[in-house]
């Protein structure tokens, strides 16, 4: 009884009812096509999220139409591995910030031994973290910044302004997803106090004790690169 056909078997049983016959197959379980995210981002993302979904049983499809709920403004693409079990969704350009994300598929799929998958059956669903708001270009139109933000510099011109209102926010960190964004401490006029031009992907700022509230965080393009994104944080201090 080691085998799968003899398990079916076993599975399917003879109702004998009043001299009428019924026969009642019962599939196995482990056979039918589900999917489940299986990247490690968590349930809060980046706006720039890769998101990694796994079929249980390989496809018998080349692609995959997706159905996302509020639909993506952006571009993205959708990458079906060689063994036809992993999907893995990359967006081109960013996701709204603070946002509640719903993947579902377009059309119904079948996997490669005959099973299928409906849009309604499975979902991911996933929540984004805070995102820049524009225009935030300067002094006037700056964003607050109360943690963690992600942004997207988009011109060599493009300068992105974070408004800090506390005292205990004085050291900054910021990762560049592409090449390197530069960012800057300015007082409440625009002069910047402390420069530093990024020379890796991640970097810290701290801001001079003399330099007192409400001051701003600037993030800038680099000469590498007019297209960037980042993640720019604070850390609280006592």
């Amino acid at each position: 009884m080691g085998t799968r056909s003899t398990k079916l078997a076993l599975l399917s049983f003879l109702l004998i009812i009043g001299g009428s016959s019924c026969v009642i197959n019962v599939d196995d379980d482990d056979e039918r096509l589900t999917m489940i995210r299986a990247d490690k981002g968590g349930d809060t993302v980046s706006v720039f999220p890769a998101i990694k979904i796994a079929f249980s049983v390989p496809l018998a499809v080349d692609t995959v139409m997706l159905a996302m709920t509020p639909p993506f403004q952006t571009g993205y693409a959708a990458y079906l591995n060689d063994s036809k079990d992993t999907l893995e969704v990359r967006v081109t350009g960013m996701l709204e910030g603070n946002t509640r994300y719903c993947i579902k598929l377009a059309h119904a799929i079948k996997a490669e031994n005959g099973f299928e998958l409906y849009p309604d059956a499975d979902s991911i669903v996933f929540v984004t973290h805070p995102a820049e708001s524009e225009p935030n270009n300067s002094i006037s139109t700056a964003n607050q910044l109360n943690g963690r933000v992600f942004g997207m510099i988009e011109l060599a011109t493009d300068t992105d302004y974070y408004f800090i209102p506390s005292l205990h926010k004085r050291k900054f960190y910021l990762n560049s997803f592409d090449s390197q964004c530069g960012f800057a401490v300015s007082d409440s006029d625009g002069v910047v106090q402390e420069a530093f031009q990024s020379q890796t992907q991640s970097d810290t700022l701290i801001a001079g004790d003399s330099l007192f509230p409400p001051f701003h965080v600037l993030v800038f393009a680099s000469p590498l690169s007019s297209h960037e994104r980042y993640e720019l944080g604070s850390v609280d201090v006592p």
